[in-house]
């Protein structure tokens, strides 16, 4: 096992719905902040992650990769 230093990040993600839709639920999206310089999440990702417009994580989704700090592959 190796230790890092607390401020370093791993580089890029890409990101899978069951990752994200668990950290939403929780409501800790700001984890993946904390372990990367940026995620990225494929366009069919982000149809599967924001379809269903009516549960409280799609808000919790919406807003955190609309920050403009966040990238994907391309704007919904």
């Amino acid at each position: 096992m190796t230790s890092r230093n607390s401020s370093e990040k791993n580089g890029l993600v890409i990101a899978d719905s069951g990752a994200i839709f668990s950290l939403a639920v929780i409501d800790q999206l700001e984890i993946l902040n904390a372990l990367f310089d940026d995620i990225s999440i494929p366009n069919a990702v982000w149809q599967e992650i924001t379809l269903d417009k009516t549960t409280d994580y799609y808000t919790r989704i919406y807003h955190f990769f609309r920050k403009p700090k966040r990238s994907k592959d391309s704007t919904p």
